[in-house]
């Protein structure tokens, strides 16, 4: 560090706040406009979305607002005992008890630059972390005020932001562009087998009748192929050997109404089973290359799994009906489900299957959430043909694709970050030599 740099405690150059959690049983404070902001919510280090959202009146009520630029740091939470989450609030967003925001002085260092720091030093702080006692990590943050700061010059500054937030850009692209990938997966799976558009199209240019409980559906269909004939709008077109796939006729059923016309009803346990994980305490653990997965996700590693990957995790206890893909071969523990397809269904089915199924709302324990398999096991679904299934299985797999490159490109990023921020924000490598090991690791 040279002699221009100025020192600072943490905690004199910013304010701190805790957020809060409306209660959940109140409606009106659920289901606004607000992001809320937890553990799940923070991946990546961008803030402004969240799949949960507050009201005006549940803001009022037991959470608080981050404005945008504050700095989100995760004090408490077991993913703590395997990374920092840290970003910044691209909007004004709410936040929950298990989140400190940070309004940042910036007559002493910008946002964006202390974000940096809080990466840069991501292995000082893991070796902070605490046990709760509870399997939890938690940050102290007196100990965090406390810590020290060295900040360069503005002009320094503004050189190390400039090539960090371009690094940090092209992260978060590709984060984006997954995003996308996955909403065009789930959309697949919603148009051709909960709303049956292809049947839709094929019963229109059938002349076949249209049920009326669709009715309203099939003129959605033709408004939007009149206005794509026109060049007014535009919509992906399937093939006619994938159109022909599908049937032009739909049949009633008594327990799930109208379905198309030579589909099969089948119960969940005819198209999967949900196999239990197994107990892995922490204490148990030998960090290695291996994912260790609960009902809140990803929770450690260890060197040796009990699933060849692909996989589908299932939340069991805690987090009810959560849904995770891994890739690896992982280790599922005794708080969820893992997914084995039965005899004519892929994987890649059965995990935007079960995202439709409303999981999540089949806590049958009041003490300890949980999801009881027996129950699960009856729900109906409306299955294709082999045909049809092959086809999406094809589909996805090709989305799949596309995503591992970009998941590869993150690591790559975010592994050079790791190792050249450190570096910058000491003063012992220069921006040229930074922008050198970038454009290899991306090679």
């Amino acid at each position: 560090m040279e002699s221009s740099w100025e020192s600072y405690r943490l905690g004199d150059i910013t304010e701190w706040s805790s957020g809060g959690t409306p209660s959940k049983s109140k409606e009106q404070f659920w289901g606004g406009s607000i992001p809320w902001i937890s553990a799940s919510s923070m991946d990546g280090n961008r803030y402004s979305n969240s799949k949960l959202k507050i009201t005006d009146e549940g803001l009022g009520a037991g959470s608080r607002l981050a404005k945008e630029n504050s700095i989100l740091l995760l004090v408490r939470g077991s993913i703590l005992h395997q990374k920092i989450q840290v970003g910044i609030a691209e909007r004004d967003v709410a936040f929950n008890q298990d989140v400190k925001a940070l309004s940042v002085n910036v007559d002493y260092v910008e946002p964006w630059y202390l974000l940096f720091w809080f990466i840069a030093n991501e292995q000082k702080l893991l070796a902070m972390v605490e046990n709760t006692g509870i399997g939890a990590g938690k940050l102290d943050t007196k100990l965090l005020q406390n810590l020290e700061i060295n900040v360069p010059p503005y002009n320094e500054r503004l050189r190390i932001l400039e090539f960090a937030k371009a690094v940090d850009d092209k992260i978060e692209l590709n984060r984006q562009i997954n995003q996308t990938l996955e909403q065009m997966a789930q959309s697949l799976f919603k148009s051709w087998f909960v709303d049956f558009d292809p049947v839709i199209d094929n019963a229109l240019d059938a002349g076949n009748p249209i049920p009326e409980t669709m009715e309203t559906k099939a003129e959605q269909r033709r408004q939007l192929r009149d206005a794509v004939a026109k060049g007014e709008a535009e919509a992906p077109e399937l093939p006619d050997n994938i159109r022909s796939l599908f049937p032009s006729e739909f049949e009633f059923t008594e327990e799930m109404g109208w379905i198309p016309k030579g589909w099969q009803l089948e119960r969940l346990d005819n198209v999967l089973e949900l196999r239990y994980g197994k107990a892995l305490k922490k204490s148990d653990r030998i960090e290695g290359e291996f994912p260790v997965y609960g009902s809140g996700g990803l929770n450690g590693s260890h060197n040796e799994s009990l699933v060849m990957g692909p996989g589908v995790i299932v939340g069991r206890k805690g987090t009810v009906g959560s849904l995770y893909w891994e890739d690896k071969s992982f280790y599922p523990i005794d708080t969820v489900f893992y997914v084995q397809p039965k005899s004519g269904y892929s994987l890649e089915y059965c995990y935007y299957l079960l995202q439709t199924l409303g999981l999540q709302d089949m806590n049958t324990d009041a003490a300890v959430p949980g999801l009881n398999r027996n129950n699960a096991y009856r729900l109906l679904s409306c299955s294709p043909s082999k045909e049809v299934m092959n086809t999406f299985t094809q589909h996805i797999q090709a989305i799949s694709q596309k995503r591992d490159s970009n998941v590869r490109n993150v690591d790559s990023l975010t592994t050079v970050r790791g190792t050249l921020l450190p570096k910058l924000i000491s003063g012992e490598l220069q921006i040229p030599e930074a922008e050198q090991q970038v454009a290899e690791a991306l090679n």
